[in-house]
């Protein structure tokens, strides 16, 4: 089995297409094709949906101009960050700006819709075996059925970027984490001490936005938030490692990071 890898540069972010293979002479002008149609995709994303474009859909409507409503893709990405806010109690918000701005939720919601538009359509070429979409560190990825493959995910330690604080090995689905380590603070907390969230699930949509709302919240709220929601993952407060899985906290000791 071998790992073929393509980067591109979209959305100022670095995607990178991954593929586990059993033949990557037939592989590799696969990938190339993808690369190409996914480097489409995201141009054309990105001008609808980048809020610095003035002709963007986005700053079209923080404008005050409600026929973008009437674009789909547009529709969808408003009708689900509304959901989200409510879902999260407000912790992740469109509006944090004071008008729409869905970026926090437009990256993880291409990686998703672009992995299963262009990506999982090649298992029906029988040679590869596995895919993967990484998007800034976010991915979404998948498993052939009947395969012993799994993707090793590596969680990094806010405190040593060079080291691990967790280690996933998952056949399907998607991981995203939140933190300030790289982007700095980023996200406006309330009251909280946590420098980092991890959250697994099946879609990279759904968890991005988690992953961002528990950051956000105040401590108070969390564990509330992660119980209520049944998620899993794990959060960094003050070099410790909380993991939970499905609502619960399965390490009651916790680990030092």
């Amino acid at each position: 089995m071998k790992i073929i890898s393509r980067t591109i540069e979209a959305m100022t972010l670095p995607f990178t297409i991954s593929f586990a293979v059993q033949d990557s002479v037939k592989s590799y002008p696969i990938l190339e094709n993808v690369s190409e149609q996914m480097v489409n995709s995201l141009e054309r994303l990105e001008h609808k949906f980048s809020p610095f474009r003035e002709d963007s859909l986005v700053s079209r409507f923080r404008q005050g101009d409600l026929s973008v409503m009437r674009d789909k893709e547009f529709q969808e990405v408003y009708t689900r960050t509304i959901a989200a806010q409510k879902e999260s109690k407000g912790y992740f918000n469109p509006y944090f700006d004071g008008k729409f701005n869905p970026t926090g939720f437009v990256k993880g919601w291409v990686i998703s819709k672009l992995f299963k538009e262009c990506l999982l359509p090649l298992f029906r070429y029988p040679f590869i075996e596995a895919i993967c979409l990484n998007g800034g560190g976010d991915m979404q990825f998948d498993t052939r059925l009947g395969s012993s493959f799994v993707w090793e995910v590596g969680i990094e330690d806010p405190t040593n970027l060079q080291s691990l604080v967790a280690k996933y090995s998952l056949a399907k689905g998607a991981i995203a984490t939140s933190g300030f380590a790289k982007r700095g603070r980023h996200i406006k907390q309330e009251d909280s001490l946590v420098e980092q969230v991890t959250v697994v699930g099946a879609e990279l949509s759904v968890v991005d936005v988690w992953a961002t709302a528990l950051l956000a919240c105040p401590e108070s709220e969390l564990e509330n938030l992660i119980n209520r929601n049944q998620l899993s993952g794990l959060y960094i407060r003050k070099n410790e490692a909380y993991y939970y899985q499905h609502g619960e906290f399965y390490d009651i000791k916790k680990s030092s990071v």
